[in-house]
């Protein structure tokens, strides 16, 4: 029984830090593919470089939303609807035909993809405390510190075999993944409340937010 426990808790730390890496994959995957962005829709490379601040834009406005929303609605149902929206955005992003676009696409895909941050690490607070919730995150934050790593490599592996609209095209099927995953096998940890009101729960997911973003 201890042994199947030790397991499922691997998993969740697993799942959600797959959430986590959302925001790195989002930021740094397409990097490599700047030069080609720029040649492709005829612009300059500080608008391409501005649609990466406006992701970062995105990340961190929605950090701040997210909290109080999943306070409210629970956690399930706002990462169900911003795991959708951030397929969207992401194939917007695939076929924006002018850099503006993109670069607003690029900012409600980070604020989608905040929702994965945030929550992640709410989730983590609902189900562990004190001293299970320190050796949970341990575990959370080595899945989650991967994504920095391991997204500019992906990008330029996707970019050996296709364009840039590639890179786009792929994090939408990461979005499709976690929407499953989160539709699933993902248990509502906080139920909605009729009324909402701030919790000391989404203060710390606010508080926590700032040292997420910090860390991108």
């Amino acid at each position: 029984m201890a042994k199947s426990t030790n397991w499922n808790v691997f998993g969740l730390a697993i799942l959600l830090g797959l959430f986590s890496t959302l925001g790195p994959f989002t930021i740094d995957m397409y990097l490599p593919a700047f030069p080609e962005i720029a040649q492709n829709m005829n612009t300059t490379a500080s608008l391409v470089q501005f649609s990466l601040t406006a992701c970062l834009l995105g990340l961190g406005v929605g950090q701040l939303v997210m909290g109080p929303l999943s306070d409210a609605y629970g956690r399930r149902r706002p990462l169900l609807i911003c795991m959708a929206a951030y397929i969207i955005c992401s194939l917007a992003c695939a076929f924006a035909p002018n850099i503006g676009l993109l670069i607003l696409f690029r900012f409600t895909q980070g604020f989608a993809a905040s929702a994965g941050i945030v929550i992640s690490r709410a989730i983590a607070r609902d189900l562990y405390s004190g001293h299970e919730l320190t050796k949970f995150f341990s575990l959370l934050l080595l899945v989650g510190n991967l994504g920095p790593l391991a997204a500019p490599i992906a990008g330029s592996g996707v970019l050996s075999f296709t364009t840039w609209i590639g890179v786009f095209i792929c994090l939408s099927f990461l979005g499709i993944f976690l929407l499953i995953m989160t539709k699933w096998s993902l248990k509502e940890t906080h139920p909605s409340k009729d009324v909402w009101f701030p919790t000391s729960n989404s203060n710390w997911v606010i508080t926590e937010c700032f040292c997420v973003t910090a860390n991108l």
